[in-house]
Protein backbone atom coordinates (compact mmCIF):
# COMPACT_ATOMS: atom_id res chain seq x y z
CA UNK A 1 0.00 0.00 0.00
CA UNK A 2 1.33 3.44 -0.92
CA UNK A 3 2.19 5.52 2.15
CA UNK A 4 0.50 8.89 2.47
CA UNK A 5 2.38 12.20 2.57
CA UNK A 6 2.50 14.26 5.72
CA UNK A 7 -0.38 16.67 5.81
CA UNK A 8 -0.01 20.36 5.17
CA UNK A 9 -2.87 22.68 5.98
CA UNK A 10 -2.65 25.93 3.98
CA UNK A 11 -6.44 26.29 4.03
CA UNK A 12 -6.84 26.29 7.78
CA UNK A 13 -6.19 29.46 9.76
CA UNK A 14 -6.67 27.48 12.98
CA UNK A 15 -3.93 24.95 12.23
CA UNK A 16 -1.02 25.02 14.68
CA UNK A 17 2.28 26.13 13.27
CA UNK A 18 4.82 23.33 12.96
CA UNK A 19 8.40 23.38 14.19
CA UNK A 20 11.28 21.31 12.83
CA UNK A 21 14.88 20.85 13.92
CA UNK A 22 17.83 20.85 11.53
CA UNK A 23 20.09 17.84 12.15
CA UNK A 24 23.41 17.94 10.31
CA UNK A 25 24.98 14.58 11.10
CA UNK A 26 28.35 15.86 9.92
CA UNK A 27 28.14 18.52 12.63
CA UNK A 28 27.15 15.89 15.19
CA UNK A 29 30.62 14.44 14.60
CA UNK A 30 32.12 17.94 14.77
CA UNK A 31 30.33 18.86 18.00
CA UNK A 32 29.87 15.48 19.67
CA UNK A 33 30.68 11.83 19.18
CA UNK A 34 28.12 10.96 16.47
CA UNK A 35 27.10 7.81 18.33
CA UNK A 36 23.75 6.07 18.15
CA UNK A 37 23.17 6.99 21.79
CA UNK A 38 23.72 10.67 21.06
CA UNK A 39 21.31 10.58 18.13
CA UNK A 40 18.66 8.81 20.23
CA UNK A 41 19.06 11.36 23.02
CA UNK A 42 18.54 14.29 20.64
CA UNK A 43 15.38 12.69 19.22
CA UNK A 44 14.06 12.19 22.74
CA UNK A 45 14.81 15.84 23.52
CA UNK A 46 13.10 17.02 20.34
CA UNK A 47 9.98 15.00 21.14
CA UNK A 48 9.91 16.24 24.72
CA UNK A 49 10.27 19.83 23.50
CA UNK A 50 7.28 19.45 21.18
CA UNK A 51 8.99 19.41 17.78
CA UNK A 52 6.97 18.02 14.89
CA UNK A 53 9.99 16.61 13.12
CA UNK A 54 13.37 17.37 11.61
CA UNK A 55 15.35 17.74 8.44
CA UNK A 56 18.46 15.55 8.30
CA UNK A 57 21.69 15.60 6.35
CA UNK A 58 22.13 12.46 4.25
CA UNK A 59 24.86 13.49 1.79
CA UNK A 60 28.16 15.33 1.86
CA UNK A 61 29.26 16.56 -1.57
CA UNK A 62 27.69 13.65 -3.41
CA UNK A 63 28.67 10.89 -0.96
CA UNK A 64 25.94 9.23 1.08
CA UNK A 65 25.65 8.84 4.84
CA UNK A 66 23.76 5.57 4.31
CA UNK A 67 24.12 2.29 2.44
CA UNK A 68 23.07 2.85 -1.17
CA UNK A 69 23.18 0.80 -4.35
CA UNK A 70 23.26 4.06 -6.34
CA UNK A 71 25.80 6.27 -4.58
CA UNK A 72 29.14 5.77 -2.81
CA UNK A 73 29.20 6.12 0.97
CA UNK A 74 31.41 8.72 2.59
CA UNK A 75 34.65 7.13 3.76
CA UNK A 76 37.23 9.96 3.87
CA UNK A 77 39.42 7.74 1.74
CA UNK A 78 41.52 10.77 0.73
CA UNK A 79 42.39 11.51 4.35
CA UNK A 80 40.87 14.99 4.61
CA UNK A 81 41.43 16.58 7.98
CA UNK A 82 39.21 18.98 9.94
CA UNK A 83 39.34 19.60 13.68
CA UNK A 84 36.31 19.31 15.94
CA UNK A 85 34.68 22.30 17.64
CA UNK A 86 37.27 22.20 20.43
CA UNK A 87 40.14 22.35 17.95
CA UNK A 88 41.17 18.73 18.40
CA UNK A 89 40.77 15.47 16.50
CA UNK A 90 39.56 14.95 12.95
CA UNK A 91 35.79 14.84 12.76
CA UNK A 92 35.85 13.62 9.15
CA UNK A 93 37.66 10.50 10.31
CA UNK A 94 35.11 10.17 13.12
CA UNK A 95 32.28 10.49 10.60
CA UNK A 96 33.78 7.76 8.40
CA UNK A 97 34.20 5.49 11.41
CA UNK A 98 30.61 5.99 12.56
CA UNK A 99 29.33 5.24 9.07
CA UNK A 100 31.14 1.91 9.21
CA UNK A 101 29.50 1.17 12.57
CA UNK A 102 25.88 2.01 11.75
CA UNK A 103 23.56 3.72 9.27
CA UNK A 104 22.55 7.06 10.85
CA UNK A 105 19.96 7.90 8.18
CA UNK A 106 17.99 4.68 8.64
CA UNK A 107 18.51 4.97 12.39
CA UNK A 108 16.96 8.45 12.46
CA UNK A 109 14.09 7.34 10.23
CA UNK A 110 13.27 4.54 12.69
CA UNK A 111 13.49 6.94 15.66
CA UNK A 112 11.16 9.41 13.92
CA UNK A 113 8.63 6.73 13.04
CA UNK A 114 8.60 5.47 16.64
CA UNK A 115 7.87 9.02 17.83
CA UNK A 116 5.37 9.91 15.08
CA UNK A 117 7.61 12.71 13.81
CA UNK A 118 8.03 13.91 10.23
CA UNK A 119 11.56 13.39 8.92
CA UNK A 120 12.88 15.06 5.77
CA UNK A 121 16.25 14.08 4.28
CA UNK A 122 17.57 17.18 2.64
CA UNK A 123 19.10 17.34 -0.81
CA UNK A 124 21.29 20.32 -1.56
CA UNK A 125 20.59 21.00 -5.21
CA UNK A 126 23.29 23.67 -5.56
CA UNK A 127 26.13 22.27 -3.49
CA UNK A 128 28.10 19.55 -5.27
CA UNK A 129 31.85 19.78 -4.73
CA UNK A 130 33.51 17.01 -6.77
CA UNK A 131 37.12 17.63 -5.67
CA UNK A 132 37.34 14.80 -3.13
CA UNK A 133 34.09 12.99 -3.89
CA UNK A 134 33.97 9.37 -5.00
CA UNK A 135 30.64 10.21 -6.66
CA UNK A 136 32.06 10.53 -10.16
CA UNK A 137 29.01 12.04 -11.85
CA UNK A 138 30.21 15.66 -11.78
CA UNK A 139 33.88 14.72 -12.02
CA UNK A 140 33.14 13.05 -15.32
CA UNK A 141 30.74 15.78 -16.47
CA UNK A 142 32.08 19.16 -15.30
CA UNK A 143 30.13 20.78 -18.13
CA UNK A 144 27.01 20.35 -15.99
CA UNK A 145 28.19 23.09 -13.61
CA UNK A 146 27.12 26.69 -14.20
CA UNK A 147 29.15 28.16 -17.05
CA UNK A 148 30.30 31.75 -17.56
CA UNK A 149 29.27 33.75 -20.60
CA UNK A 150 32.71 33.46 -22.21
CA UNK A 151 32.93 29.75 -21.34
CA UNK A 152 36.24 30.13 -19.49
CA UNK A 153 34.90 29.85 -15.94
CA UNK A 154 32.56 27.60 -13.99
CA UNK A 155 30.58 27.99 -10.80
CA UNK A 156 32.04 24.76 -9.46
CA UNK A 157 29.59 22.84 -7.33
CA UNK A 158 26.42 24.48 -8.68
CA UNK A 159 24.68 22.31 -11.31
CA UNK A 160 22.54 23.51 -14.19
CA UNK A 161 19.15 21.77 -14.11
CA UNK A 162 18.47 22.34 -17.79
CA UNK A 163 20.40 19.14 -18.48
CA UNK A 164 18.10 16.08 -18.27
CA UNK A 165 21.04 14.09 -16.92
CA UNK A 166 21.40 16.44 -13.93
CA UNK A 167 17.70 16.18 -13.13
CA UNK A 168 17.87 12.39 -13.30
CA UNK A 169 20.92 12.31 -11.03
CA UNK A 170 19.04 14.08 -8.26
CA UNK A 171 15.85 12.11 -8.85
CA UNK A 172 17.86 8.99 -8.08
CA UNK A 173 18.59 10.43 -4.64
CA UNK A 174 14.89 10.93 -4.08
CA UNK A 175 14.32 7.34 -5.21
CA UNK A 176 16.76 6.13 -2.56
CA UNK A 177 14.84 7.93 0.17
CA UNK A 178 11.42 6.79 -1.00
CA UNK A 179 12.60 3.18 -1.11
CA UNK A 180 13.88 3.56 2.46
CA UNK A 181 10.44 4.64 3.61
CA UNK A 182 10.64 8.44 3.75
CA UNK A 183 7.39 10.28 3.02
CA UNK A 184 8.88 13.79 2.96
CA UNK A 185 11.93 15.33 1.37
CA UNK A 186 13.62 18.70 1.66
CA UNK A 187 15.13 20.42 -1.37
CA UNK A 188 17.70 23.15 -0.83
CA UNK A 189 17.83 25.51 -3.80
CA UNK A 190 19.30 28.46 -1.93
CA UNK A 191 22.54 27.56 -0.15
CA UNK A 192 25.99 27.53 -1.71
CA UNK A 193 29.09 26.31 0.12
CA UNK A 194 31.54 26.39 -2.77
CA UNK A 195 31.92 30.14 -3.32
CA UNK A 196 35.41 30.88 -2.29
CA UNK A 197 37.35 29.14 -5.08
CA UNK A 198 35.15 30.44 -7.89
CA UNK A 199 36.06 33.43 -10.10
CA UNK A 200 33.68 36.41 -9.96
CA UNK A 201 31.63 34.89 -7.15
CA UNK A 202 31.17 38.31 -5.62
CA UNK A 203 29.51 39.66 -8.75
CA UNK A 204 26.83 42.17 -7.89
CA UNK A 205 24.55 40.21 -10.20
CA UNK A 206 25.76 36.63 -10.15
CA UNK A 207 23.51 35.87 -13.09
CA UNK A 208 25.48 38.36 -15.23
CA UNK A 209 28.44 35.98 -15.07
CA UNK A 210 27.14 32.41 -14.83
CA UNK A 211 24.25 30.40 -16.23
CA UNK A 212 25.21 30.37 -19.92
CA UNK A 213 25.24 26.59 -20.34
CA UNK A 214 24.54 25.10 -23.76
CA UNK A 215 20.86 24.13 -23.30
CA UNK A 216 20.06 27.57 -21.85
CA UNK A 217 21.98 29.41 -24.56
CA UNK A 218 20.37 27.38 -27.34
CA UNK A 219 16.85 27.99 -26.01
CA UNK A 220 17.68 31.68 -25.60
CA UNK A 221 18.69 31.83 -29.27
CA UNK A 222 15.51 30.04 -30.30
CA UNK A 223 13.36 32.58 -28.41
CA UNK A 224 15.24 35.79 -29.17
CA UNK A 225 17.29 35.10 -32.32
CA UNK A 226 20.37 36.36 -30.45
CA UNK A 227 23.42 34.56 -29.13
CA UNK A 228 24.04 34.71 -25.38
CA UNK A 229 27.48 33.08 -25.33
CA UNK A 230 30.51 34.98 -26.58
CA UNK A 231 33.96 34.13 -27.90
CA UNK A 232 36.16 32.78 -25.08
CA UNK A 233 38.93 35.10 -26.27
CA UNK A 234 36.90 38.23 -25.55
CA UNK A 235 38.55 40.55 -23.05
CA UNK A 236 36.78 40.68 -19.69
CA UNK A 237 36.77 43.84 -17.57
CA UNK A 238 36.32 43.30 -13.85
CA UNK A 239 35.66 46.12 -11.39
CA UNK A 240 35.96 45.17 -7.71
CA UNK A 241 34.51 47.07 -4.77
CA UNK A 242 36.45 46.25 -1.57
CA UNK A 243 34.66 45.06 1.55
CA UNK A 244 33.79 47.67 4.19
CA UNK A 245 35.74 47.57 7.43
CA UNK A 246 32.63 46.45 9.32
CA UNK A 247 31.97 43.42 7.16
CA UNK A 248 29.44 40.74 8.05
CA UNK A 249 29.97 37.00 7.98
CA UNK A 250 29.67 35.76 4.41
CA UNK A 251 30.30 39.18 2.84
CA UNK A 252 32.35 38.96 -0.34
CA UNK A 253 34.04 41.63 -2.46
CA UNK A 254 31.44 42.92 -4.90
CA UNK A 255 32.37 43.09 -8.55
CA UNK A 256 30.88 43.79 -11.93
CA UNK A 257 31.99 41.96 -15.06
CA UNK A 258 31.71 43.20 -18.61
CA UNK A 259 33.06 41.83 -21.89
CA UNK A 260 34.55 44.07 -24.53
CA UNK A 261 32.27 44.28 -27.53
CA UNK A 262 29.71 41.84 -26.12
CA UNK A 263 26.11 42.34 -27.28
CA UNK A 264 23.37 43.13 -24.80
CA UNK A 265 21.79 40.15 -23.15
CA UNK A 266 18.24 39.84 -21.79
CA UNK A 267 18.97 38.29 -18.40
CA UNK A 268 15.28 38.03 -17.58
CA UNK A 269 14.82 35.57 -20.43
CA UNK A 270 17.97 33.64 -19.51
CA UNK A 271 17.04 33.27 -15.85
CA UNK A 272 13.51 32.25 -16.75
CA UNK A 273 14.85 29.50 -19.04
CA UNK A 274 17.07 28.32 -16.18
CA UNK A 275 14.02 28.34 -13.89
CA UNK A 276 12.16 26.14 -16.34
CA UNK A 277 14.92 23.56 -15.83
CA UNK A 278 14.28 23.58 -12.09
CA UNK A 279 10.52 23.37 -12.68
CA UNK A 280 11.09 20.36 -14.97
CA UNK A 281 12.95 18.65 -12.13
CA UNK A 282 10.13 19.36 -9.65
CA UNK A 283 7.52 18.25 -12.18
CA UNK A 284 9.19 14.90 -12.78
CA UNK A 285 9.70 14.42 -9.06
CA UNK A 286 5.99 14.93 -8.44
CA UNK A 287 5.08 12.62 -11.32
CA UNK A 288 7.26 9.76 -10.07
CA UNK A 289 6.62 10.25 -6.36
CA UNK A 290 3.14 11.80 -6.04
CA UNK A 291 2.73 10.77 -2.40
CA UNK A 292 5.88 12.52 -1.17
CA UNK A 293 5.59 15.83 0.68
CA UNK A 294 8.09 18.28 -0.87
CA UNK A 295 9.54 21.21 1.06
CA UNK A 296 11.53 23.72 -1.02
CA UNK A 297 14.07 26.20 0.33
CA UNK A 298 14.51 29.02 -2.18
CA UNK A 299 15.21 32.74 -2.15
CA UNK A 300 12.55 35.32 -2.83
CA UNK A 301 14.58 36.42 -5.87
CA UNK A 302 14.02 32.97 -7.38
CA UNK A 303 10.39 33.98 -7.93
CA UNK A 304 10.88 37.54 -9.17
CA UNK A 305 10.63 38.14 -12.91
CA UNK A 306 13.35 40.75 -12.99
CA UNK A 307 16.90 41.10 -14.24
CA UNK A 308 17.79 43.07 -11.11
CA UNK A 309 17.57 40.05 -8.81
CA UNK A 310 21.24 39.88 -7.79
CA UNK A 311 22.42 36.36 -7.18
CA UNK A 312 19.51 34.69 -8.94
CA UNK A 313 20.71 31.94 -11.25
CA UNK A 314 17.15 30.85 -12.01
CA UNK A 315 13.68 32.30 -11.71
CA UNK A 316 10.60 30.14 -11.39
CA UNK A 317 6.99 31.10 -12.05
CA UNK A 318 4.85 31.04 -8.88
CA UNK A 319 1.78 30.31 -11.01
CA UNK A 320 3.46 27.16 -12.35
CA UNK A 321 4.46 26.07 -8.83
CA UNK A 322 0.94 26.64 -7.53
CA UNK A 323 -1.02 25.55 -10.59
CA UNK A 324 0.78 22.22 -10.90
CA UNK A 325 1.18 21.66 -7.17
CA UNK A 326 4.91 21.02 -7.57
CA UNK A 327 5.78 21.57 -3.90
CA UNK A 328 3.90 21.55 -0.60
CA UNK A 329 5.94 24.09 1.34
CA UNK A 330 8.27 26.96 0.45
CA UNK A 331 10.55 28.95 2.71
CA UNK A 332 13.66 31.07 2.83
CA UNK A 333 16.65 30.97 5.17
CA UNK A 334 17.51 34.06 7.17
CA UNK A 335 19.90 35.35 9.79
CA UNK A 336 16.99 37.16 11.41
CA UNK A 337 19.19 39.10 13.84
CA UNK A 338 20.82 40.74 10.83
CA UNK A 339 17.72 41.00 8.64
CA UNK A 340 15.34 43.68 9.95
CA UNK A 341 13.32 43.40 6.73
CA UNK A 342 12.14 39.87 7.66
CA UNK A 343 8.44 40.94 7.92
CA UNK A 344 8.49 42.50 4.45
CA UNK A 345 10.20 39.41 3.00
CA UNK A 346 7.47 37.20 4.43
CA UNK A 347 4.82 39.59 3.13
CA UNK A 348 6.32 39.34 -0.35
CA UNK A 349 6.19 35.54 -0.14
CA UNK A 350 2.53 35.74 0.91
CA UNK A 351 1.74 37.86 -2.13
CA UNK A 352 3.19 35.21 -4.42
CA UNK A 353 1.94 32.21 -2.45
CA UNK A 354 -1.45 32.94 -0.84
CA UNK A 355 -2.25 31.32 2.48
CA UNK A 356 -5.02 29.19 1.01
CA UNK A 357 -2.66 27.65 -1.57
CA UNK A 358 0.77 27.22 0.01
CA UNK A 359 2.51 26.93 3.36
CA UNK A 360 5.43 29.32 3.74
CA UNK A 361 8.01 29.11 6.48
CA UNK A 362 11.26 30.39 7.94
CA UNK A 363 14.57 28.61 8.28
CA UNK A 364 15.96 30.32 11.38
CA UNK A 365 19.64 30.14 10.54
CA UNK A 366 20.77 32.12 13.58
CA UNK A 367 18.34 30.86 16.22
CA UNK A 368 21.11 29.21 18.25
CA UNK A 369 24.10 31.28 17.17
CA UNK A 370 25.01 34.87 16.49
CA UNK A 371 24.94 34.64 12.72
CA UNK A 372 24.30 31.07 11.66
CA UNK A 373 27.83 29.70 11.82
CA UNK A 374 29.79 31.45 14.55
CA UNK A 375 28.94 33.15 17.82
CA UNK A 376 27.95 29.85 19.40
CA UNK A 377 26.83 29.39 23.02
CA UNK A 378 24.58 32.49 23.08
CA UNK A 379 22.96 33.36 26.44
CA UNK A 380 19.75 31.40 26.93
CA UNK A 381 17.79 34.62 27.45
CA UNK A 382 18.91 35.89 24.05
CA UNK A 383 17.58 32.66 22.50
CA UNK A 384 14.30 33.16 24.37
CA UNK A 385 13.98 36.78 23.27
CA UNK A 386 14.79 35.89 19.67
CA UNK A 387 12.08 33.22 19.56
CA UNK A 388 9.54 35.54 21.20
CA UNK A 389 10.17 38.11 18.47
CA UNK A 390 9.99 35.57 15.65
CA UNK A 391 6.65 34.15 16.78
CA UNK A 392 4.97 37.45 15.91
CA UNK A 393 5.74 37.08 12.20
CA UNK A 394 3.47 35.69 9.47
CA UNK A 395 4.51 32.13 8.58
CA UNK A 396 3.23 28.56 8.83
CA UNK A 397 6.28 26.65 10.08
CA UNK A 398 9.84 27.14 11.27
CA UNK A 399 13.08 25.18 11.09
CA UNK A 400 15.64 25.69 13.86
CA UNK A 401 19.31 25.66 12.88
CA UNK A 402 20.73 23.42 14.33
CA UNK A 403 20.81 20.59 16.88
CA UNK A 404 24.62 20.35 16.91
CA UNK A 405 24.82 23.89 18.31
CA UNK A 406 22.94 22.68 21.38
CA UNK A 407 25.51 19.93 21.87
CA UNK A 408 28.23 22.55 22.42
CA UNK A 409 26.10 24.88 24.56
CA UNK A 410 27.03 25.26 28.21
CA UNK A 411 23.33 25.15 29.23
CA UNK A 412 21.84 22.47 27.03
CA UNK A 413 18.79 21.73 29.17
CA UNK A 414 17.92 25.41 29.44
CA UNK A 415 18.10 25.76 25.65
CA UNK A 416 15.79 22.78 25.17
CA UNK A 417 13.41 24.35 27.70
CA UNK A 418 13.39 27.62 25.74
CA UNK A 419 12.70 25.70 22.54
CA UNK A 420 9.87 23.83 24.28
CA UNK A 421 8.29 27.16 25.26
CA UNK A 422 8.57 28.25 21.63
CA UNK A 423 6.90 25.13 20.19
CA UNK A 424 4.11 25.46 22.75
CA UNK A 425 3.42 29.03 21.66
CA UNK A 426 3.50 27.95 18.02
CA UNK A 427 0.88 25.26 18.60
CA UNK A 428 -1.32 27.64 20.57
CA UNK A 429 -1.05 30.51 18.15
CA UNK A 430 -1.81 28.67 14.91
CA UNK A 431 -2.07 30.61 11.69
Amino acid sequence: MQSQPFSVAPNSKAAPRKTFMDIDYLDFCWAGDGSEQQVERVFDQMKAAGFDGAIIQAFFHGEAFYDSARFPKFSNVDGQSAAGHDGTGNYLDLLARRLREYDPVRKMLALAQERDMELMPYIRLLDEDPANSRNLFFREHPEYFQLSRCGNFQLVGVPCFNYPEVREHFLQRVADFVEMGFRSIYLGALRFHCFYCTPFIGATALADVYGFNHPIAEEYFRRTGRRAQIDPREEATVTVTPLPKEKRLGDLPQCTVSYKGAPDCDYTVLRRIAGEGMEAFLRELKRRFPHVTVTLEAGLYNFIDSDTAAGSLFQMDPEVILGEGLVNRIHTSLNVRMTPETPSILQAYRQKFPRDKMEIGLFLNDALSKNGGSGLNPPVESVRDYLKDVVREDYDYTIIHEAAFILVHSQQEAVWQALGEFTKREKERGN
